[in-house]
């Protein structure tokens, strides 16, 4: 069971109390200790007390050769808790995989392939639809999407060879870069124009990596 930093420190101050040796693996994936420390936010003891031995291990988007490795890990694990033989991925999803920059590292990578086996595995197949939405996004820019030809960039899109939901991403994207440029590339006129919230549309403008000329 995870430990607050609050029973860490009772624990240390009271090692020495302690007739057996006290040994305690500690990570922390979202903060410097050391800044903290300086910062006046974490106390300098408990880190000095923590890191006899301190590894920094490199964010999963700087480590791409592990993504393989990783992949086959949890696609290995998933079948063996199923008792489903899970086949390799598609070369699409992989590359898709591959292409995400995992801002969330090695915990966000083994959420998106749980959903995948779980719901998006049927018969021996794959469903793209249910990677979310930030992977997709990612590879399939919209065509140009000037005033003068939506109506044939919509209708590329729909006759695409793409899945269900990467048409929908992009549609999306072209009713909201239409919105924007209709508004004067005004975030807050194109939240008007499409009555929505400009918080939450800026939001979903960064998740589909929109961009106010």
């Amino acid at each position: 069971m995870p430990l607050s930093t609050a029973d860490i420190g009772q624990m240390v101050e009271g090692y020495e109390q302690l007739h057996n040796n006290l040994v305690i693996i500690s990570t922390t994936s979202s903060s410097d200790l050391k800044k903290l420390v300086d910062e006046g936010k974490f106390s300098e003891e408990l880190y000095y007390e923590l890191s006899s031995i301190s590894f920094s291990i490199k964010p999963l988007q700087e480590r791409r050769e592990d993504l393989f490795l990783l992949i086959k890990h949890f696609t290995e694990q998933y079948s063996q808790s199923t008792g489903v033989a899970y086949p390799e991925l598609p070369q699409v999803i992989l590359d898709l995989l591959l292409n995400y920059s995992w801002p969330g590292n090695i915990s966000e990578l083994q959420s998106v392939l749980e959903k995948l086996f779980v719901l998006g595995y049927e018969d021996g197949e794959y469903n793209i639809n249910e990677l979310p939405e930030k992977l997709l996004s990612k590879n399939y820019d919209l065509l140009s999407t000037g005033a003068n030809n939506t109506i044939a960039t919509l209708n590329e899109i729909i006759e695409g060879n793409r899945s269900y939901k990467e048409k929908i991403i992009m549609c999306k994207r072209l009713v909201i870069e239409s919105a924007i440029k209709k508004g004067g590339n005004m975030v807050a006129q194109a939240a008007s124009l499409l009555q929505r919230n400009r918080c939450s549309l800026y939001r979903e403008m960064n998740e589909l990596k929109i961009k106010v000329p």
